[in-house]
């Protein structure tokens, strides 16, 4: 009868003090390798971002020329990472501005390393058709992206 009342404890089971030492050494090691990988894979990524938001403005430029008849520039700040779309008349001959748009909204280190624009700017005409060249942006750890234009405003993004 007395088996009915004693009846196994579950035992307990736990981690020592020891044992979740060595794991959290163990994460802090991996954490230490992984860090500077992963700051590399977010400057590229806010490289690819700008690459792309820029290609984007450009595109939205031509269909906004075609659509509505008119000229359109972007011009490009190189010192001051910074660019600007512009909406002209019918004719290209004034032009209002759009707010600046910058570089620094896609992260911080990067810049317009050189372009092939005339006046680094691109006029996009009411027809669809463009000034030719392209424009290269960089990151503080060297790596490029390279936005080319052609002539039917049809934009190409490279990196490398």
């Amino acid at each position: 009868m007395e088996s009915g009342l004693l009846k196994n404890k579950p035992s307990q089971k736990a981690f020592s003090l020891v044992e979740l030492m060595i794991v959290v050494a163990l994460i802090a090691i991996f954490t230490g390798i992984a860090a500077p990988s992963f700051q590399e894979y977010i400057q590229r990524t806010n490289l690819k971002s700008a690459a792309r938001g820029i290609a984007s403005d450009i595109y939205l430029s031509k269909t906004r020329a075609i659509s509505e008849n008119r000229y359109y520039k972007i011009s490009f700040d190189t010192s001051g990472a910074t660019y600007k779309i512009r909406q002209g008349d019918s004719s290209g001959s004034s032009y209002s501005d759009f707010p600046n748009k910058g570089l620094y909204v896609f992260g911080d280190g990067l810049s317009f390393s050189s372009s092939t624009f005339t006046g680094n700017e691109i006029e996009f005409q009411p027809r669809g058709t463009c000034s030719q060249g392209n424009i290269i942006l960089s990151n503080n750890k060297g790596f490029k992206a390279t936005i080319a234009i052609t002539v039917t405003g049809r934009t190409y993004v490279s990196y490398s």
